[in-house]
């Protein structure tokens, strides 16, 4: 989350929660759009980064976020390569002129299932992919939680920013074991 609070790309990252509905993935995404503020986000899902406008809804935003990935094979994983890879896109607007800009919108998705990569032969689109695994629904439904978690949001930025210090301190993301199976499951299905 502190992360996704910076122009800083080089870690190389994106983030997808996954699980079945109802674990609260949406509202993590909610809280995560909360905090960084509805000017610097876009919503623009995975499947359709690979249209041809759909890169420059991410110029000058610090997250591109989207709950409820389709659940469909991914065909093409250069445009989200690119986007974290910190190469230059071309992006345009119908009826204007393609421009060029280095995007620093950190990803996070969520899904209920992990969609197929078909086309992906290296390692490029898995050593990008962080996993954070939601299973866990609770017994009776707070339909005031993300209220009541608003309420915490100077918390949840300190949390955040104590976290990218490590980060920095660190050189690296900490991945948890669980991410790391997950991604290797991914990779071998």
């Amino acid at each position: 989350i502190g992360y996704s609070l910076t122009k800083d790309v080089a870690q190389q990252k994106f983030l997808v929660l996954n699980g079945e509905g109802g674990t609260g993935k949406s509202t993590v995404i909610r809280m995560i759009e909360a905090l960084t503020g509805s000017r610097n986000i876009s919503n623009i899902s995975l499947t359709d980064l690979q249209q041809r406008f759909a890169s420059f809804g991410l110029m000058g935003k610090l997250l591109n976020s989207c709950a409820d990935l389709e659940i469909q094979a991914l065909e093409d994983t250069s445009v989200i390569k690119k986007v974290l890879g910190e190469d230059t896109l071309r992006a345009e607007q119908k009826g204007k002129d393609a421009i060029s800009f280095k995007s620093y919108a950190k990803m996070v998705f969520s899904t209920n299932e992990l969609p197929i990569v078909k086309s992906e032969k290296t390692n490029g689109f898995y050593r990008r992919l962080l996993v954070l695994t939601m299973n866990k629904v609770p017994a009776r439904k707070n339909p005031n939680l993300f209220q009541e978690l608003l309420q915490e949001i100077d918390y949840l930025l300190q949390l955040s920013v104590q976290a990218l210090e490590r980060m920095y301190e660190q050189g690296i993301i900490t991945v948890s074991e669980s991410s790391e199976k997950a991604v290797a499951q991914l990779r071998a299905d």
